[in-house]
């Protein structure tokens, strides 16, 4: 056999062996812990917000800060 062979062989086998075994499940005292961005896409989903809306109205609150805050307001009020 060539030596290219081999390896593939052995992958193979292992492949199988992966692809076969069950998954595990979590005990009782696993917790798993959605990331915010999760949650925010998920409630998105919940209340049928398009994402091009969502994108649309943060454009449109950045332009608003853009606009309303003066332009030198680095660490304090302007005097």
């Amino acid at each position: 056999m060539s030596f290219l062979k081999v390896p593939l062989i052995l992958l193979s086998a292992v492949a199988m062996q992966v692809s076969l075994t069950p998954p595990s499940h979590l005990s009782s005292g696993d917790v798993v812990y959605n990331k915010s961005s999760e949650r925010i896409m998920l409630r998105l989903l919940k209340y049928n917000i398009s994402f091009e809306k969502v994108h649309i109205y943060s454009l449109v609150v950045a332009n608003l800060v853009d606009e309303l805050c003066p332009r030198n307001f680095i660490g304090g009020f302007p005097s």
